[in-house]
């Protein structure tokens, strides 16, 4: 992959995102990085090779080159060829490199990946430059694909100012050379001889650039409160060198104080490892590396509870906690951390183990790595549905999401339901300019319905020229014809004379052929809809059937749920929508001839639609009201709750594309009772880990029934293998069929 990073600095000019940059790219031998970053000086090359990555120096080489960046380096990118990923470091001028292009190059625009690293203070985002940070966050976030942040409190602050995804937490790490340093015997002691310490001295340090936010001025407050055995180190430079030099002879502290401006890494981890506590009282901070090398060599830390630190600082756990702007609350932790020996030995232990565990750059560089792999494949997921609502193409929604993310695929979601809210036509006309907006950032658009979302789905991929692939679950157009009295099933029903039927059923079966037609590739959960996508005319090569996937980690009890739902007796459970090719009517006749013969058995139906009405009507004309109880629609986890807590799960179905609740019930356990049609019998081997029976036969579906509850040794030996067979139809394994299906190998 070609990533092209934005840094307003870069080598020779350092700072914690320029070392950052060198740390991660150093370890990505397997991508190709380029940067943009203003010249700044007249003697940099205009180009140059730094480590692993290819330096363009836009500018004149002044000072002026931050506000000339945004702009040079935008068109710079358009000299320098197609990228598969940006990568801004922080909101800066060379960020709006980025952000020009992508607004120029509209139609096409390259994924952004926005890093996050800054630790000025909220008044500083909102009141600098009269708002203009603060305006230019929004934008920038607006405009991103992904954010990465270093510490929560970043991740917090880019969703105050409307970034509405979640942000990735990937922190700075810590090099390797203040994780491994030793000092050889009497190297420490002479150190600190030729800095003018003793053995006697307690030296503080602090590694800070000389600004307002890292309180420099209240370490030095500080030292009135210490004893004169207490010295201070700071390394580092900055604006406010000279008000703290003013400081440190105001208090009459030029014995006990030092402060050295900025050493290399080689010579700041000699400093640390001879100090004895590291402190840094921040009034801000994104995260705060520093402390994390001191941490690494050894030292005890004291910071505040501000912005990132939270993240790695526990009071007496991995350091101790200051109050913000109290230099008598400083004191007291800098003499707590001598004093109390064996809390501190416990604080610096458990403090380095971390420091192992999350803040070393080849585990953080492999993070990078992943996020990057992300927009190597984008997918816009469009669905008519989406959780709290109960339906396939909400929990194949859902299992996108989760999985792809696994596999390194950015996926984007929106959702035809989430605008249902507005007037018809005006919904439909907002929901399809979601789409051509999210379009523009993907690949492929995978649309999980022919027609509601597959329209404006299939006419904004052929717009943009976006990768087209099709869910087909079923056909819209049979089932308005059936919920309008149409008696066929769905083979019957395509070798009819369209023409004969309603022209909303005429319409819908135009768009959904058309639109599979017009797709790449089409992808059914069973054998059965292969066939019908060929009678439609798509082509054998184009269709891919993937079966739904289920959970087969779930283990509920089948007693405890019973207790918990409070039901008693036999209890049988059915579900799905209440249509007439759900049979709930037939299943309702049997089951007044069940409870002629056991008065201790309950039906459960799970699930609504239009006949719900009419269902209900039928349980009192029946005289079974007091034993059928309609559920409505449940969430996925009462679901599991039902299917554990019933003795059978039985569904009278007509038409199956793939029946997700009979896979569902045989991962947990429930033996199933279905009818002996194509899609069924992909799941159900009739008496192996199921029973089957003929559509319409309603004495073998009696008889199955009461054998079931009669015969403990079947109803076992059923459940047992229908759990294995589930197996089959594992998440892991399913993600990965289908993976390679929307985006198959080059």
């Amino acid at each position: 992959m070609r990533i092209l990073v934005f840094s307003t600095a870069y080598l020779p000019f350092v700072g914690g995102a320029e070392v950052a940059i060198k740390e991660i790219t150093d370890r990505l031998s397997d991508f190709t990085f380029e940067l943009i970053t203003a010249r700044l000086d007249k003697k940099l090359a205009r180009e140059e090779m730094v480590g692993n990555v290819l330096v363009h120096r836009v500018g004149i080489g002044s000072r002026i080159d931050k506000l000339l960046v945004p702009f040079l380096g935008a068109f710079k990118i358009f000299k320098l060829g197609k990228f598969d990923v940006f990568w801004p470091i922080m909101v800066t001028y060379a960020s709006g490199a980025a952000y020009i292009y992508n607004i120029l190059k509209f139609w096409n625009p390259t994924p952004v990946i926005l890093n996050l690293q800054e630790g000025d203070s909220e008044e500083h985002l909102v009141k600098r430059h009269y708002g203009l940070i603060d305006l230019s966050w929004r934008w920038a976030l607006a405009l991103s694909s992904n954010v990465s942040v270093l510490s929560n409190y970043l991740g917090q602050r880019a969703r105050r100012l409307g970034y509405e995804k979640d942000t990735i937490l990937i922190p700075n790490g810590v090099s390797s050379s203040f994780l491994d340093f030793k000092w050889k015997r009497g190297e420490r002691k002479a150190f600190r001889e030729a800095l003018g310490y003793t053995d006697e001295d307690y030296v503080v340090i602090t590694t800070s650039r000389l600004v307002t936010k890292n309180a420099v001025d209240d370490i030095i407050r500080a030292f009135a409160y210490l004893p004169k055995r207490f010295k201070f180190l700071s390394i580092g430079d900055g604006t406010d060198r000279h008000k703290l030099e003013n400081m440190v002879s105001e208090y009459s502290l030029r014995e006990r104080v030092k402060l050295l401006p900025f050493v290399d890494n080689v010579l700041l981890v000699r400093y640390l490892a001879m100090a004895d506590v590291f402190v840094r009282p921040s009034r801000s901070e994104g995260l705060g590396v520093s402390f994390l090398e001191a941490m690494a060599i050894g030292l005890p830390i004291i910071g505040t509870n501000v912005g990132g630190i939270p993240d790695f600082l526990g009071d007496g756990i991995t350091g101790f906690v200051c109050e913000t702007n109290n230099p008598h609350s400083i004191a007291e932790k800098i003499q707590l951390s001598i004093v109390n020996k064996p809390l501190t030995s416990s604080v610096i232990k458990k403090a380095k183990t971390l420091v192992n565990e999350k803040y070393v750059w080849s585990g953080i560089a492999e993070s990078y790595a992943n996020l990057f792999r992300r927009e190597r494949h984008r997918l816009l997921v469009v669905t008519p549905i989406y959780p709290p609502e109960i339906g396939g193409p909400a929990t194949h929604s859902v299992f996108l999401e989760q999985e792809f993310k696994r596999l390194a695929v950015c996926v984007r979601r929106i959702s035809l339901s989430s605008f249902r809210h507005l007037p018809a036509v005006f919904s439909h006309l907002v929901f399809a300019f979601k789409i051509l907006i999210n379009a523009f950032h993907v690949d492929t658009i995978y649309v999980l319905d022919p027609v509601g979302v597959g329209l404006p789905g299939a006419i904004i991929a052929s717009m943009l020229g976006r990768r087209l692939v099709l869910r087909v679950a079923g056909s819209r157009a049979w089932e308005t014809a059936s919920l309008r009295g149409y008696g066929g099933n769905l083979d019957d029903f395509i070798s009819e004379d369209i023409s004969k039927f309603p022209l909303k059923v005429r319409i819908w079966s135009k768009i959904e052929r058309r639109v599979a037609l017009k797709a790449e590739r089409v992808i059914v959960p069973g054998g059965y809809l292969v066939k019908i996508m060929k009678l439609w005319g798509v082509k054998e090569n184009k269709i891919f059937p993937i079966p739904n996937p289920v959970q087969t980690s779930i283990k509920l009890s089948r007693t405890k749920e019973k207790k918990e739902l409070g039901l008693l007796g036999k209890v049988i459970l059915s579900g799905g929508r209440l249509v007439p090719w759900k049979g709930f009517g037939e299943l309702l006749d049997v089951f007044a001839l069940i409870r002629d013969e056991r008065r201790d058995v309950k039906l459960y139906i799970a699930g609504d639609g239009p006949l719900r009405d009419e269902l209900t009507d039928r349980t009192r004309k029946l005289d079974i009201g007091d034993s059928v109880v309609f559920l409505g629609v449940l969430s996925q986890n009462e679901l599991y709750k039902y299917l554990s807590a019933a003795d059978l799960f039985v569904l009278n179905t007509s038409y199956e594309g793939f029946s997700h609740q009979v896979l569902e019930a045989m991962a947990l356990g429930t033996p199933v009772v279905t009818t002996n049609i194509l899609a069924n019998r992909a799941l159900i081997t009739n008496r192996a880990n199921g029973l089957l029976y003929d559509l319409g036969n309603v004495e073998i579906l009696k008889t199955h029934i009461l054998n079931l509850f009669e015969d403990d040794a079947l109803a076992k030996s059923l459940s047992k293998k229908a759990r294995e067979d589930a197996m089959l139809y594992d998440k892991g394994k399913i993600s990965q069929e289908l993976f390679t299906t929307i985006y198959p190998p080059e």
